[in-house]
């Protein structure tokens, strides 16, 4: 895998950019007070879905450039720790199959932006049914919330919202096994690190 340049990376963050100050404009109130309005909305639909190509292609090409995995930034993405719970938390293969299935199991389940809050409620009491996973997680697919009205775990931790099936097994980083074990997550397998 090659690296990425200032100049691509500059370019693919400036779409990404225009993508999002599109999107904002989608919901605005207006677009149907007249027949002029609803002629302007539809060609600004057109806008954004080509916006939306772009800002994909640009994801697309810095996943198939770089390992994603290795990134400590990724633009227009955000590290998020989502918390897991299986009955046969022992067995390997049972994890494997609830990451590989990881975008329609997480509904429901506490999602972090701190890896501190993840481990604090999975590996404090090395109970062998829980872990967590660190995973790219699309900005667009995470639901902004003032930090006032956000949901808290018992432990005072903010819990972030996501939308449904944000989540993308091509985007877990490693996993973490409620007994403090970390593995990497390459080809729907767990990998322990040494």
């Amino acid at each position: 895998m090659g690296e990425l340049n200032d100049r691509e990376l500059e370019k693919i963050k400036q779409d990404e950019k225009i993508y999002q100050d599109l999107l904002k404009l989608k919901d605005r109130k207006g677009w149907q007070m007249s027949n002029v309005m609803k002629v302007y909305y539809k060609r600004y639909l057109k806008v954004l879905e080509k916006s939306r190509e772009l800002y994909e292609a640009g994801q697309e090409y810095i996943s198939q450039k770089v390992d994603v995995k290795v990134m400590k930034n990724r633009p227009g993405y955000t590290k998020l720790y989502v918390v897991l719970y299986q009955v046969e938390g022992d067995n390997l293969l049972r994890w494997e199959i609830v990451l590989k299935s990881i975008s329609t199991v997480s509904s429901g389940r506490p999602v972090f932006d701190d890896e501190a809050a993840a481990r604090q409620a999975t590996t404090t009491n090395a109970n062998p049914k829980t872990g967590y996973v660190a995973i790219w997680v699309d900005d667009m697919n995470i639901i902004q919330q003032p930090d006032e009205m956000a949901l808290k775990d018992m432990n005072g931790n903010k819990i972030i919202t996501i939308k449904q099936n944000a989540l993308s097994t091509s985007n877990i980083l490693y996993f973490v096994h409620g007994l403090n074990v970390t593995y990497d997550y390459t080809n729907n397998k767990l990998i322990a690190r040494n």
